[in-house]
């Protein structure tokens, strides 16, 4: 299901507003719908390529996060297990640091 236009872009300011906050290059939101991670926003560096974009939970560091409820901090993403290089290079943003931080309602 599509968000109205008005939350996205109110998720877009906020991802502009964090992004500019923690000097990243880049953030996204996405929203946990049982199996799969729904991009509902972004901002930054591959941003045109994020927003819509849906990923099996189970995979990358945004599902780890997801699936567990723990913020994670990685300096050197490249090394993590976890990451999903193949899917950071499709959007056209390969992070070398990531922070992740599950946002519960």
């Amino acid at each position: 299901m599509l968000m109205p236009v008005d939350q996205r872009n109110h998720l877009i300011d906020l991802c502009s507003l964090t992004r500019l906050a923690v000097g990243a290059a880049s953030v996204s939101i996405a929203r946990f719908d049982g199996g799969e991670l729904s991009y509902e926003a972004a901002e930054g560096t591959g941003a045109q390529n994020v927003i819509g974009l849906r990923l099996p939970s189970d995979r990358g560091i945004a599902g780890y996060v997801a699936h567990t409820g723990q913020s994670l901090v990685i300096d050197e993403v490249h090394s993590d297990p976890r990451f999903a290089r193949d899917v950071a290079e499709r959007i056209g943003y390969v992070p070398n640091s990531l922070l992740a931080v599950p946002v519960v309602d």
